[in-house]
């Protein structure tokens, strides 16, 4: 498993400039246990480069996305900031965990400074498309989309039925 803070421009305007990345993670689990012993790991490290101790690590919701993939959210408190918290997504493939990305919320970058030489620049990501053969097996009407856990991060999108489509 690579791990390693990434500073990410486009969460911005969501009060998030760094992530904590964690890729080729791997990872076979079967209850949320196993997901909670995990993120307690991950947010562990977290903590120790901020010079912070974890108050409370709780699960929030899961969704699927198409028929194999599942997100699973944590939420992490801190004893040193109240208002604050980290928040970690886990995507798992078939009951296993291949990517985690945990956003920092900015109150805690202001109360703790994260050391540069822990940053690691955004860099530009180039996608492959997904060959047709893979695509088949999605349910009619649904489609792959590249980045999804960064619109899952930015949030639910609002729509006015009164105005129409």
């Amino acid at each position: 498993m690579k791990c390693y803070f990434k500073k990410i421009q486009s969460l911005k305007r969501r009060n998030i400039e760094v992530i904590y990345e964690c890729k080729d993670v791997n990872y076979v689990f079967s209850t949320i246990e196993d997901l909670t012993r995990l993120v307690y790991e991950i947010t562990s490290t977290i903590a120790k480069t901020l010079s912070l101790n974890i108050e409370k690590l709780m699960f929030i919701e899961n969704e699927p996305i198409g028929l194999n993939y599942i997100i699973y959210k944590f939420h992490t408190l801190f004893k040193e900031i109240k208002n604050a918290y980290c928040s970690c997504r886990l995507i798992a493939y078939n009951n296993k965990v291949k990517l985690i990305i945990c956003t920092l919320d900015n109150e805690l970058l202001k109360c703790k400074k994260l050391p540069r030489n822990k940053i690691m620049r955004e860099r530009k990501v180039k996608i492959k498309p997904i060959s047709q053969r893979k695509a088949g097996k999605f349910p009619k009407g649904q489609k792959t989309i590249p980045n999804f856990i960064v619109y899952r991060i930015l949030g639910q999108p609002e729509v006015s039925l009164k105005k129409g489509v």
